[in-house]
């Protein structure tokens, strides 16, 4: 399903393009609480853009066709202003749709991502996911025991989604999302309900790659973190919510600003200079649940200014 507020009034114009690709652009709508209370380099505003792009690169809806995001990389730059528009286009590749977006403010271009997903019956998905959800072993919020944020090196607004870490060696987290906390109680977050969305994977991944470099002492003890650039993101298997999973802590390593361009010339996936940090944290990590794993990523962590909506990152 659409997230809420992803309606034909943000979709502002939706065309089809030559040799099967689809072209629109988005603009900030005021029922989208994500676009309210965040910048637009936040990696969450990036994703919903991105999904209710890709959405409308489903061109069969008679068919009841799907999309599932499976890859996902972006580069973003600094910027003070939410989201004005989003401009994207789509290109289709037999059951798979890469879309190319770039995202808006009144300051210029202030993300450029690619995303690939994959076109699923609606009828299939629906079943599949009725008996898998059955499966699963399910615990209540108030037996988990969830960290506070500033155990985590988070702001104290933040809510947490995971525990203290249970190892060191290497860094790893247990972590339960239910339906209230990850979507109902959550100040921006939607989704269909269904499962753990990549909306909220990423917010996760950022989450945890902050307060590894917390932990690891890289950055200042006061300093407001961000994902600035998502090398690469997998999504293998779905993330059930209200059941305990973990987050994995692969490896990591630091380099300069200095090594990297400016936006305009930075590959999607890598840091650009346009950031306060002197330096930017590459973090792998892994999500698993029941045994399986659910996604890998690669993201860049970099510090802000610290001034724009620190409360609300």
């Amino acid at each position: 399903k659409m997230p809420e507020g992803a309606t034909s009034d943000v979709i502002e114009r939706v065309e089809q393009g030559p040799n099967g690709t689809t072209r629109g652009y988005i603009v900030s709508s005021e029922k989208w609480a994500t676009f309210r209370h965040l910048p637009a380099y936040h990696p969450v505003v990036i994703n919903m853009l991105s999904f209710a792009s890709t959405y409308h690169g489903v061109t069969e809806p008679k068919e009841g066709l799907v999309p599932a995001l499976v890859k996902d990389k972006f580069t973003s730059r600094y910027c003070s202003d939410p989201v004005v528009f989003t401009n994207y286009t789509i290109v289709h590749e037999g059951s798979y749709l890469i879309t190319n977006m770039e995202v808006h403010t009144s300051q210029g271009i202030c993300c450029k991502e690619i995303a690939t997903a994959k076109k699923l019956s609606g009828k299939i998905f629906q079943a599949k996911r009725t008996e898998m959800k059955q499966k699963n072993p399910k615990i209540s919020d108030a037996k988990f025991p969830f960290a506070k944020p500033a155990l985590l090196g988070l702001p104290q607004t933040e809510m947490t989604y995971f525990s203290d870490f249970v190892s060191t060696n290497p860094f790893v987290v247990d972590a339960l999302i239910s339906p209230e906390r990850g979507l109902t109680k959550h100040p921006y977050i939607t989704g269909s309900g269904d499962h753990i969305n990549s909306f909220m994977q990423l917010n996760l991944y950022r989450q945890f790659g902050s307060s590894i470099c917390y932990k690891m002492s890289l950055f200042s003890p006061s300093a407001t973190l961000t994902i600035v650039a998502l090398q690469e993101v997998r999504y293998l298997h779905y993330v059930e919510f209200s059941s305990v999973f973990q987050i994995e802590y692969i490896k990591h390593h630091v380099r300069s600003r200095k090594e990297f361009p400016c936006f305009e010339k930075a590959e999607v996936g890598l840091p650009c200079n346009e950031w306060a940090s002197d330096k930017f944290v590459c973090v792998e990590a892994k999500i698993l649940q029941f045994g399986k794993l659910c996604s890998t990523a690669t993201f860049w962590i970099g510090q802000t200014d610290g001034k724009v909506r620190q409360a609300n990152l």
